[in-house]
């Protein structure tokens, strides 16, 4: 991760270096719906639509897997300005970090595995 300043006041650039980036969405009770997203798709549509991502930026929550500790660490974050490069297969998000009382990790500068889980909705 990369420390930055933007409008946004994200403290941090992340990059993504995808080996099978896949992008699941579902919905929630009745419906119990479930689909995937390819990647061009799903940062595509980021700006679509009232309640856009751009409009209302989604909380997030990173999850780092520490194979020395043999363990997982949670953060969680806000994502801004999704850029994908399909060529490359990165993915890269301005962050910032949301209430340090809900993120158990120092940010590292640079880390192996991970997954990141993306709420869509403020649900009560």
């Amino acid at each position: 991760m990369i420390p930055n300043d933007n409008q946004y006041h994200a403290i941090y650039v992340v990059f993504f270096h995808c080996g099978s980036c896949c992008n699941l969405h579902d919905s929630d009770r009745h419906d119990r719906m479930v689909a995937s997203v390819n990647t061009t798709d799903f940062i595509g549509n980021w700006s679509m639509g009232i309640n856009s991502f751009a409009i209302d930026p989604p909380n997030a929550v990173l999850i780092l897997d520490d194979v020395e500790q043999q363990r997982q660490d949670l953060g969680v974050i806000e994502l801004y300005n999704p850029e994908y490069d399909s060529e490359a297969n990165t993915l890269k998000y301005d962050i910032t970090v949301e209430d340090a009382t809900t993120t158990s990790i120092d940010l590292p500068s640079e880390f192996g595995q991970s997954t990141l889980v993306i709420d869509d909705d403020d649900v009560p």
